[in-house]
């Protein structure tokens, strides 16, 4: 489920370029129609004789919207066409009122569009595994929620968790996004807290050491594979938390977990 670096990717080239226009689906094929044989005159086409059997429901991506003025958190939900499924994608929506927040507001509705999108494969997994469930089996559930974990006049940042459930294992994570308040900049771990690359990887890796509860069940030779743009990290507090998804980092009855830093943001990022 992780696609950190495939968003991150995406965030910044379509606030360059724009969003793509979303394409509808194809229009069906005609219905068949059969003819008797070898008539003595033309006899017009027959439709068959109904069956009482429909065909299932092609995804269309309908979606509506519902925005929180509360919150500022916008939800989009999925039309789920008669299925036994819940799918949503949450986002914040702020006052354009600077070209920060609107570069920012840009990447948000870049998001929820690749969502809902035919390029989303988890979402096509879902709808495919929702034509196949049981009948009367628990409503399958793709659910995506925002956060606003740190908002001050310099820094903003925001957490979109997923809850994942096809009919086998319960599973669930999340995407942090750090951003400049005056240019709508995605930050890096590097521009807020001192430190190299590899420096901040070690304390990464220490740090997830001493929070094992249990010997050997954290896949370290895995984590020592990644880079330091492939940790997951947020602000909360002014404390740099650094998160691992369900699987990711341990087998699943473990469950995701975070860590905190023992580091300090940059002067400039400070109250």
């Amino acid at each position: 489920m992780k696609k950190r670096n495939w968003i991150l990717c995406l965030c910044m080239v379509l606030l360059l370029t724009g969003c793509g226009a979303e394409q509808g689906p194809a229009p069906p094929p005609p219905a068949p129609v059969s003819t008797q044989a070898q008539p003595p005159e033309p006899a017009p086409a027959l439709s068959p004789a109904p069956t009482g059997e429909t065909d299932p429901p092609e995804l269309l991506y309908r979606r509506t919207s519902v925005l929180d003025e509360e919150t500022g958190i916008r939800r989009t939900t999925l039309d789920p066409q008669g299925l036994n499924l819940s799918v949503f994608f949450e986002i914040p929506v702020f006052p354009e009122d600077t070209e920060g927040y609107s570069r920012i507001n840009a990447c948000f509705e870049a998001l929820e569009e690749s969502f809902f999108s035919p390029e989303n494969d988890n979402l096509l997994w879902a709808w495919e595994s929702a034509l196949e469930k049981a009948a009367g089996s628990d409503s399958y559930l793709y659910e995506n929620y925002a956060r606003v974990l740190t908002h001050t006049e310099e820094l903003l940042c925001v957490c979109i968790t997923y809850e994942w459930f096809m009919g086998g294992v319960y599973d669930y994570g999340g995407d942090s996004y750090t951003f400049r308040t005056d240019t709508g900049e995605l930050l890096k771990l590097t521009d807020l807290v001192e430190g190299t690359e590899d420096g901040l990887r070690e304390l990464i890796l220490e740090a997830v050491r001493e929070s094992e509860q249990e010997e050997g069940a954290i896949y370290f030779e895995k984590l020592e594979e990644y880079s330091l743009d492939q940790f997951e990290f947020y602000l909360s507090e002014g404390r740099v938390i650094i998160s691992f998804d369900k699987y990711e980092a341990s087998y699943g009855a473990y469950g995701g977990f975070a860590v905190e830093l023992p580091v300090e943001l940059k002067a400039q990022w400070q109250d």
